[in-house]
């Protein structure tokens, strides 16, 4: 999962809130899972975490969610990283 919008409260101790909509495969991945895990980028991954942040991994076919291939979401956000490079 690539969150964009993530925001520091705390710097000591740090903690960092993330904001991930209901309707999101993520959050019924964290559901299911009962935890997740953090990375932050680095200030040259910016596009990339920009991106994949605002990429979903589902879409909606005859009334029913369905989750994309991994292959074809990285498709999706690499075509998306080298438009935002140009």
């Amino acid at each position: 999962m690539a969150a964009e919008w993530t925001h520091q409260i705390s710097y000591s101790p740090g903690l960092i809130m993330v904001n991930i909509g209901f309707d999101k495969v993520t959050a019924d991945n964290i559901k299911k899972n009962k935890e997740f895990g953090i990375s932050l980028a680095a200030d040259d991954q910016n596009i990339v975490s920009s991106v994949a942040g605002g990429s979903s991994g589902k879409y909606h076919k005859a009334g029913e969610t369905v989750q994309k291939p991994t292959e074809e979401v990285r498709e999706e956000i690499s075509k998306l990283v080298e438009k935002r490079r140009k």
